[in-house]
């Protein structure tokens, strides 16, 4: 991992994506600007919690908070595992299941993982055998 780093939070992301609170969406805009490229670490935890909330709490159609999420991968100044979040946001729009459950299919394509153990008939359906994606 790169050294001089700094963690993102859920709700710094969160709160940039929504715009619901100017004062702080103005400390986060001065926080990016004054960041260096790739310093700026988002884990992959927090990227499906903002999903998560984004849906659930923000109640934000799905098909634009993978938008949103795209542009956020794009980001020059985020440290993240873009390849591994943008394969999962693409089997995620692709499906009906979960970000977590897409997060792991795009896991086992990466890692060249043959099996997923699940009760979830949908992601059973989808990966195994393991599936083109």
């Amino acid at each position: 991992m790169k050294k001089n780093l700094e963690v993102l939070d859920t709700n710094i992301i969160v709160r940039f994506l929504t715009n619901d609170n100017e004062e702080q969406v103005k400390v986060i805009e001065n926080l990016f600007r004054s960041s260096k490229p790739k310093t700026l670490y988002i884990p992959d935890l927090v990227i499906a919690e903002i999903i998560y909330v984004l849906q659930s709490y923000y109640e934000i159609p799905k098909k634009d908070v993978i938008a949103k999420m795209n542009t956020l991968v794009e980001y020059d100044k985020f440290f993240l595992d873009s390849s591994l979040i943008r394969k999962s946001l693409e089997i995620f729009n692709l499906y009906n299941i979960s970000f977590v459950d897409a997060y792991l299919l795009a896991l086992m394509k990466q890692k060249d993982i043959k099996k997923i153990h699940t009760f979830d008939k949908n992601v059973l359906k989808i990966s195994n055998p393991k599936p083109e994606i």
